[in-house]
């Protein structure tokens, strides 16, 4: 049910509504996306699709709620210094085997 859905919201924004995709973010004017506003909805809320919604007076961006949270935290983690680092060598550890157990961790 939910891939039938998906496949009619997107067919309305495709076919009622002028649509320019670029990469992973639909683009249409403020007019248009007025004319299917809870379609998009759907689409980003149920279906992580992301718009970008231009205007005269600037574009914005149009995504779930969840996307907006992930990419927040993303940012949070690569802010910490040396954050890629320490995750590329605690990788390199875990393929050579050297991990610890939850027991060795915690006592448990």
């Amino acid at each position: 049910m939910g891939f039938a859905l998906f496949i009619s919201v997107d067919y309305y924004v495709r076919k009622y509504v002028p649509i320019e995709v670029e990469g992973i973010m639909a683009t249409l004017s403020a007019t248009d996306a007025r004319k299917c506003f809870f379609d998009l909805i759907k689409g980003a809320g149920e279906h992580h699709k992301t718009y970008h919604i231009q205007h005269r007076k600037g574009g914005v961006v149009l995504l779930s709620e969840a996307d907006y949270e992930s990419l927040l935290e993303t940012l949070e983690l690569l802010s910490i210094p040396d954050f890629r680092s320490r995750i590329k060598k605690s990788v390199k550890q875990v393929k050579k085997g050297q991990t610890l157990s939850m027991k060795d961790v915690f006592g448990e």
